[in-house]
């Protein structure tokens, strides 16, 4: 239990020190938290890609994927008349 209050009162004085920095020092000091973490999260998700790149083949994929077959129909080709032919006839 002492433990957890004196890391409780260092957190707040830590705090409190932050909170007496100017404002642009503060600024700075969050900006390069948050690059640090979002360097650390890109690391951490994007690490291993080249890696899984060169792991991933494609043949088995599509093959465990189990994708039904699909028939596609010919559509017949539609012969265009000349232009004589398809100009509106007047009566």
């Amino acid at each position: 239990m002492i433990s957890y209050i004196t890391t409780t009162s260092n957190g707040v004085k830590f705090l409190e020190r932050m909170q007496n920095l100017p404002l642009r020092t503060r600024k700075i000091i969050f900006w390069l938290a948050l690059i640090v973490l979002a360097a650390g999260l890109f690391w951490w998700r994007f690490g291993n890609l080249p890696k899984r790149f060169d792991d991933f083949q494609a043949g088995d994929f599509l093959q465990k994927l189990n994708l039904p077959d699909i028939e596609i129909p010919k559509i017949p080709q539609i012969k265009i008349n000349g232009p004589e032919e398809t100009q509106i006839q007047e009566n």
